[in-house]
């Protein structure tokens, strides 16, 4: 089709120019009335971005003891975080115009040629890791003859990472041209072309390694009640590649009024060529290995009540690739007025619009050997355990999704022609 298209504007040229060759005879004055433009843009751009979290063996430590001393411990609050966050983004905005207008007067060739061409190449690459080895929070109040309660505890252990990477591009060509009241052979030739590549790589990992929360209180001869418990381990990576490629063309042809000097035809040539790639790639890992969690309340000789104990361990992994082309492409021809005996008026019209999406989307969430234990002792200690919430989960979410809207015209219009006697 390119090809085609190509030889197609060519030899409408030629035609154009050697009939104009054979068929008029030129006047005394002929001046030619012409008018060329051209564009090009090149656009290439590149954006990196690395964000990397390690955190090694961090350790929360609380173990309040007390002897025959009475009183009320606080809460505790008792928490490893590591979190990574990474974004590279490339935005391309590139418009091109041409206007030409030719009107009045002129006995010679009329010709109008306008060509625009535009490329850009994106690259954006996003990279996010969050490490989080053999964290650690304790939790060990001690009480021998020392009536009162236990603060609220609320440990956690998390592992973040997500990443971003994200390509933009925005192109709109525009021709215009008009002829108008010319005596001699009028031409007008448009070209556009068009082509985008863009590629989005973006990887999100998040590793938790042996994570464990403890909480352990002893009670001897020391009445009062247990505080509420609350223990987390989580990881979690979130990874997003998006390519977005908007691309408008758009030629308006128009001649109208006067003939042509000795039957010279009035013709008519526009070409428009798009062609996109697309390569979003998103990778999403989350690996929690040995979370545990634990809850043993130790009652001797201490009446009292235990509090609530929630404990939960979560994987989760997210990634999404996506693709999206939006290309319309529009060619309006029109002729009119008063045409010579001998005249052909002529309209080409030709279009081609290619596109290539590749999206690649990979989530994966491993939870091995995720543990919450709640194992509360009471001896000759009256009293009421709190309620229980243990939870385990793994999640991974995954999405692909290419989206292609591509919009084709053409309209030609020749009419009403009065044939010069």
């Amino acid at each position: 089709m390119k090809a085609a298209l190509s030889v197609l504007v060519s030899l409408l040229v030629v035609l154009v120019l050697g009939t104009t060759a054979a068929m008029a005879t030129p006047p005394p004055v002929a001046a030619p009335a012409t008018q060329t433009a051209g564009q090009s843009n090149g656009s290439d751009q590149s954006a990196t971005a690395d964000a990397t979290s390690t955190q090694s063996s961090p350790s929360n430590v609380n173990i309040p003891v007390r002897v025959l001393s009475p009183g009320n411990d606080g809460s505790v609050d008792q928490s490893n975080s590591s979190t990574a966050l990474a974004g590279a983004v490339n935005l391309n905005a590139t418009q091109q115009h041409t206007g030409q207008n030719q009107a009045g007067g002129s006995g010679g060739p009329a010709t109008q040629a306008a060509g625009q061409d535009n490329t850009s190449h994106q690259t954006a690459d996003s990279t996010a890791s969050s490490t989080q080895d053999s964290p650690s929070n304790v939790n060990i109040p001690v009480r021998v003859l020392s009536p009162g309660n236990d603060g609220s505890v609320s440990q956690s252990n998390d592992s973040s990472a997500a990443s971003l990477a994200a390509n933009l591009n925005a192109t709109d060509q525009s021709i215009g041209q008009n002829q108008a009241g010319s005596g001699g052979p009028a031409v007008q030739a448009a070209g556009q072309k068009n082509g985008s590549s863009q590629s989005a790589d973006s990887t999100a990992t998040s590793t938790q390694d042996h994570a464990v929360n403890y909480n352990i209180p002893v009670r001897v001869l020391s009445p009062g009640d247990g505080g509420s418990v609350d223990q987390s381990n989580s990881s979690t990576a979130v990874a997003l590649g998006v390519n977005a490629n908007l691309t408008g063309q758009k030629i308006e042809q128009n001649q109208a009024g006067g003939g042509s000097y000795g039957g010279v035809p009035y013709v008519q040539a526009a070409g428009q060529q798009s062609a996109s790639t697309q390569d979003a790639t998103s990778d999403a890992t989350s690996t929690q290995c040995d979370p545990a969690n634990y809850n043993i309340p130790v009652r001797v000789l201490s009446p009292g009540n235990d509090g609530s104990v929630e404990q939960s361990n979560d994987s989760t992994a997210l990634s999404l690739a996506a693709n999206l082309n939006k290309t319309d492409q529009s060619i309006g021809q029109h002729q009119a007025g008063l045409a010579p005996a001998v005249a052909a008026l002529v309209q080409a019209a030709g279009q081609d619009a290619s596109n290539k999406q590749d999206a690649g989307a990979t989530a994966t969430s491993t939870q091995s050997h995720a543990s919450n234990t709640n194992a509360p002792v009471r001896v000759l200690s009256p009293g009421d355990a709190g309620s229980v919430d243990q939870s385990n989960s793994s999640f991974a979410g995954a999405l692909a999704l290419n989206a292609n809207l591509l919009c084709q015209s053409i309209w030609q219009n020749q009419g009403p022609v009065a044939v010069r006697p």
